[in-house]
């Protein structure tokens, strides 16, 4: 039963990333030590998403990057291999993109065989009249393995952070208008 599951998880991977024209370093592989990542972009309060795109940046001694149209009404799945560090940025014309960086090191060996995913669905805003981008070529989040918890997880204090430094430029270019 515990081999089937794996199967069926690999076919619905590798049908997943058929979706997209994937290069080979986002692509689920055959040991299985990758976390797979789905998501989407919103704009408004509706469940529908909006078309937009997103790019994955692979940081290390070479610099990989990959950029994709998201189409309305869809969702993605892209697989981000062990030991990495990478960058997903959200971005639709006149929203603040978000980007969320993610970390899939320290993780022990035995613990990927059970099988990660994380959702990243975007909830973009407008982008007021004057608003400083550099604000938003910070990530908005960090995600990485939490020994403890065994999962990967989100850094709160730093989205709250984060979150508090856009709604403060927000604020300043509203009372500029």
């Amino acid at each position: 039963m515990k081999y089937t599951l794996l199967i069926i998880l690999q076919l619905f991977a590798y049908t997943a990333f058929s979706q997209l024209d994937l290069p080979s370093w986002l692509q689920a592989n055959d040991s299985g030590e990758y976390l797979t990542v789905k998501g989407g972009i919103f704009t408004g309060a509706d469940s529908a998403s909006t078309e937009g795109y997103v790019t994955v940046i692979r940081h290390g001694s070479s610099k990989d990057l990959y950029r994709f149209n998201y189409k309305k009404g869809t969702s993605f799945t892209i697989f981000l291999p062990v030991n990495g560090h990478y960058s997903v940025k959200f971005e639709k014309d006149g929203y603040i993109s978000k980007t969320v960086d993610v970390y899939t090191t320290n993780v022990p060996k035995k613990t990927w065989r059970n099988y990660f995913s994380l959702d990243l669905n975007a909830q973009l805003q407008e982008e007021p009249k004057g608003f400083d981008k550099s604000i938003s070529m910070v990530p908005c989040m960090i995600a990485k393995f939490d020994p403890e918890m065994k999962f990967f997880v989100f850094d709160e204090e730093f989205a709250k952070t984060r979150k508090e430094a856009t709604d403060k430029e927000i604020e300043r270019c509203k009372q500029n208008l």
